[in-house]
């Protein structure tokens, strides 16, 4: 009997360690949330009252050492700080995020949802509407990540949501989400 329940808890655990959460997807993924569980992507503000923006990166099979991307904010939001994470190298200038862009890279591989940045921001207008978006530097005109694997290749960076503020977010940004699948056959 026990032995049939070990089994069965083996089985049980093995499925929870290569769910589609925990397991490493085949692209680098990238996305903007307002807490550290990368689980909401979008923020309710009161003037002049500071919130933090975190910037996660979920890796592909092959990790991540490296990214390129630079942000967008509403006019309306100002940028009072930014923490950049434990394991990231020096970077080699001082990049504006908001701006221009920048890359970043990790001391070393990363396999796993790892946060990038957290960026402090304080919004003017709290009735206002907006997004914070992700798109390419503009130095490379790249959107991308490199991998662990040797000569380090390049792989896309996929936003996978923007932050949503005073509104809703919307979750993968991508042609293949849930949402476009059904949208095939709806009108059927």
């Amino acid at each position: 009997m026990f032995r049939g329940l070990g089994i069965i808890i083996l089985v049980v655990l093995c499925a929870g360690l290569f769910s589609p959460v925990m397991a490493c997807p085949d692209r680098v993924y990238i996305g903007l949330y307002v807490d550290g569980l990368h689980s909401d992507c979008d923020e309710y503000v009161t003037a002049y009252k500071p919130f933090t923006l975190w910037v996660w990166v979920l890796p592909s099979m092959q990790g991540v050492t490296c990214l390129e991307f630079r942000l967008e904010k509403p006019e309306w939001l100002e940028l009072l700080g930014m923490t950049e994470h434990i394991l990231a190298a020096d970077l080699e200038e001082d990049f504006d995020w908001f701006g221009e862009g920048g890359k970043m890279c990790y001391e070393y591989c990363r396999f796993q949802w790892t946060w990038v940045f957290q960026f402090t921001l304080m919004p003017t207008d709290a009735s206002a509407t907006g997004f914070i978006t992700m798109h390419e530097w503009a130095r490379s005109g790249n959107l991308l990540s490199t991998t662990c694997k040797e000569d380090y290749p390049i792989q896309a960076l996929i936003p996978i949501t923007y932050l949503a503020i005073n509104q809703s977010c919307e979750i993968g940004t991508e042609n293949a989400t849930w949402g476009a699948i059904k949208g095939l056959y709806k009108d059927q």
